[in-house]
C-alpha cells in the first residue's frame, strides 16, 4: 500500500473494505437502497438473558 500511496493507511484499506462490503450488502439485501440510518448503536456485549 505505502508504495503506491504513502499517505494510504490499514484504517483507511478497512474503512474501504467495509464500506465496499455494506454496498453489495445494500444490493444484495436491500434493492440497492441504504441501509436506514441509527441515531445510537450500543456499545459492548448484549446481557445473556436479552430477548431483541
Amino acid at each position: 500500500m505505502k508504495t503506491v500511496d504513502p499517505s494510504y493507511s490499514l484504517s483507511q484499506l478497512v474503512t474501504d473494505a467495509v464500506r465496499a462490503h455494506v454496498a453489495h450488502l445494500e444490493q444484495q439485501h436491500h434493492q440497492g437502497h441504504p441501509w436506514p440510518t441509527v441515531a445510537h448503536l450500543d456499545v459492548g456485549r448484549r446481557p445473556l438473558d436479552d430477548d431483541e
